[in-house]
């Protein structure tokens, strides 16, 4: 299958689910809903909360689900800057996990989480989750 054949795409869900639509070697494949009123694609729901924190600390969970073994994932926590979006935390892994990142925090910014997702050799567009402001002192 020829790259034009491949597809990437995500599409978020509600406020607090993203699904990371990917393409296997098959014909493309739309998101459906799922019974648990989530979007999924390619049996792979990604669930990302808004940042929380304070204290000099901020925090977000993120956690995929039902997702075969091939399709690997990259989060970034990310805060606001006058420049635009800096990374103060990032994980990497493959297949259903749940993680927590966190990172120092001062002054109030805006914080949130972005994800790409990895299949077939081919990484999805950044999708970012809800964005927080956070008030770390």
């Amino acid at each position: 299958m020829s790259l034009k054949g491949r597809h990437l795409a995500a599409a978020m869900a509600g406020p607090l689910l993203l699904a990371a639509g990917l393409l296997s070697a098959g014909p493309a494949q739309a998101a459906t809903a799922g019974a648990d009123s989530g979007t999924r694609v390619l049996n792979c729901l990604v669930d990302m909360d808004a940042p929380t924190g304070g204290g000099g600390q901020v925090s977000a969970r993120v956690a995929t689900r039902d997702c075969s073994g091939g399709v690997g994932w990259r989060v970034e926590l990310q805060s606001s800057r006058w420049y635009g979006w800096y990374t103060d935390a990032e994980r990497s892994w493959t297949g259903s996990q749940s993680h927590v990142l966190s990172a120092g925090c001062a002054g109030v910014h805006d914080h949130r989480l972005v994800v790409w997702a990895t299949a077939d050799g081919q990484t999805s567009p950044a999708k970012p989750g809800p964005t927080a402001t956070i008030n770390c002192g």
